[in-house]
């Protein structure tokens, strides 16, 4: 019997940068992490993720599970240097997912704008609840949020008692189209050298 290897995913040599927290984003590093890309997820030193604390009958098991075949780097974001330090690594990679705050992210040194100057052909992939334009842009939300803002959980249930949609299944949505998103993303830097917001 002779040994065989996995061949290499179709994403091998894409890197992407993480900063997120909870599920949609990190699921979708995930998806791109096992198709080959190498994924660096940032955490924090001064602020823990909350997804280290659930499930209540094995705490950390929801983290472990996302951090599956990516490698990690903590930062402390309130410091300079670690700002310097995200910036480069962004500039040497191919795509940056985060699902934090636009503000925060400005104040760090992040904005979009200024990213994409500085690496024409980076691709940016933003997720957050309510989108990034408009009156609730700033909104925070979790997924059984949005599926109760956007009627979903409307649409389950007898008409008299709607039922509640849990787990929370729209982020798990959220990140397959993302990931969808991201190769689309990659075909048109392919085709045009330009990298997408």
């Amino acid at each position: 019997m002779t040994e065989t290897s996995l061949p290499p995913g179709i994403f091998n040599g894409v890197r992407i940068i993480e900063l997120a927290l909870y599920a949609a984003v990190p699921t979708t590093c995930r998806v791109m992490a096992s198709l080959g890309a190498e994924v660096i997820t940032v955490q924090s030193e001064s602020a823990i993720d909350e997804s280290w604390l659930p499930p209540p009958w094995g705490s950390g098991l929801i983290i472990r599970n996302r951090l599956v075949s990516k490698r990690s780097l903590s930062l402390n974001m309130r410091k300079k240097k670690a700002q310097d330090v995200l910036r480069k690594l962004i500039g040497i990679s191919d795509i940056f997912m985060t699902n934090l705050g636009q503000d925060a992210l400005k104040s760090w040194g992040l904005g979009f704008s200024r990213l994409m100057r500085t690496k024409k052909d980076l691709i940016i992939l933003f997720q957050n609840a309510f989108g990034g334009v408009g009156p609730y842009r700033n909104y925070r939300a979790y997924g059984m949020l949005t599926q109760y803002s956007s009627g979903v959980s409307i649409m389950t249930g007898p008409p008299e008692m709607p039922a509640s949609t849990d787990p929370p299944y729209s982020d798990l949505h959220t990140a397959m189209f993302g990931a969808l998103a991201v190769v689309g993303a990659l075909e048109r830097r392919r085709r045009t050298g330009k990298g997408t917001l």
